[in-house]
C-alpha cells in the first residue's frame, strides 16, 4: 500500500493536468510514466481510492473534493480537515487509532492486530512492524481530538499503586485563594504515573490526568491480553501431553 503522502503528490499532479474531468486508466498511466497494464499502476490507484483522492467506476476515474482540498485547499485548516478525512476512509487505520492512539506500543502491536483484524499470531507477528510504521506514517495527518469535548473517564485500576500510578498529596482546604490556589474552595490533588506527574487545578489539568490514565488502562490492557495468549501457549503442550497419555 502507497503512503499517504506519496498520493497527495500524485494527486496533486492529476489535477493540476485535468482538474475534476473523467479520465482513463491510461490518462492516469501517461502522467505518471507507467504503463496502463502494470501492476504498480494497479496498486496506485485502489489506494487512491481507498483513501478518498480519487473516485472511479467503469474505468472513469476523477479527483474528489478531498483530494483537491488536500492538496489545492483554500486555507491550512481546509487541507488539514481533508488529511484527516483521508486517514479516517481507511478501516485499519480507524481501528488501530481508536485501541493504539498515535503511536501503538512496538511489543506489543502484533497481539493488537490479531484482535482487529482476525489473522493467525504468527502472521500478524511476521507483519505487525511493517503495519505499524505504514500507519504511524499515515495517522500524523489526523487532527487532534477536540479539547472542548468532554473526555470519557476511564476505568481507574482498582491497585494503582502497583501501576505506577499514585496520588502523592491533597494540599490542605485553602481559606483564600492565592495566586497558586484556585479559587473555589476544592483541594488539588497531584497525580504522578512513572516519571510524569500533574496538579489538578483546573479543568485542562484534569483533561491531562484523563489521558495520562486512559493511556494507562491501554497499556495494562494490551499486557493483560499479552499474559492470556502466553498463558494459553504454555497449557497447549500439556493438554497434548494429557490427550496421548490417555490414548
Amino acid at each position: 500500500m502507497y503512503r499517504l503522502k506519496s498520493l497527495l503528490d500524485e494527486t496533486k499532479t492529476i489535477y493540476e493536468k485535468f482538474g475534476r474531468k473523467d479520465i482513463t486508466r491510461e490518462h492516469i498511466a501517461q502522467v505518471f510514466g507507467q504503463k496502463a497494464s502494470s501492476g504498480g499502476l494497479s496498486q496506485k490507484i485502489a489506494d487512491m481510492k481507498s483513501f478518498g483522492l480519487l473516485s472511479g467506476v467503469q474505468g472513469r476515474f476523477s479527483v474528489t473534493n478531498i483530494g483537491v482540498n488536500a492538496t489545492f485547499g483554500s486555507s491550512s485548516a481546509e487541507r488539514a480537515e481533508a488529511l484527516d478525512k483521508a486517514v479516517k476512509n481507511v478501516p485499519l487505520w480507524v481501528e488501530i487509532y481508536k485501541k493504539c492512539g498515535l503511536d501503538p506500543e512496538p511489543d506489543t502491536f502484533w497481539v493488537e492486530l490479531v484482535e482487529i483484524t482476525g489473522i493467525e499470531r504468527p502472521e500478524s507477528q511476521t507483519k505487525a512492524e511493517s503495519v505499524r510504521k505504514a500507519y504511524i506514517e499515515d495517522a500524523r495527518y489526523l487532527l487532534p481530538v477536540n479539547a472542548s469535548k468532554e473526555p470519557e473517564k476511564p476505568d481507574i485500576p482498582d491497585s494503582p499503586s502497583n501501576t505506577g500510578a499514585r496520588v502523592i498529596g491533597v494540599n490542605p482546604m485553602p481559606t483564600t485563594p492565592t495566586a497558586t490556589q484556585p479559587a473555589g474552595g476544592f483541594r488539588p490533588i497531584q497525580f504522578q504515573i512513572g516519571d510524569s506527574g500533574v496538579t489538578i487545578t483546573d479543568k485542562i489539568s484534569l483533561d491531562l490526568i484523563y489521558d495520562m490514565l486512559s493511556n494507562l488502562k491501554k497499556s495494562l490492557d494490551t499486557q493483560a491480553k499479552l499474559n492470556n495468549i502466553q498463558r494459553e501457549d504454555n497449557l497447549a503442550p500439556e493438554a497434548n501431553e494429557e490427550e496421548n497419555s490417555e490414548s
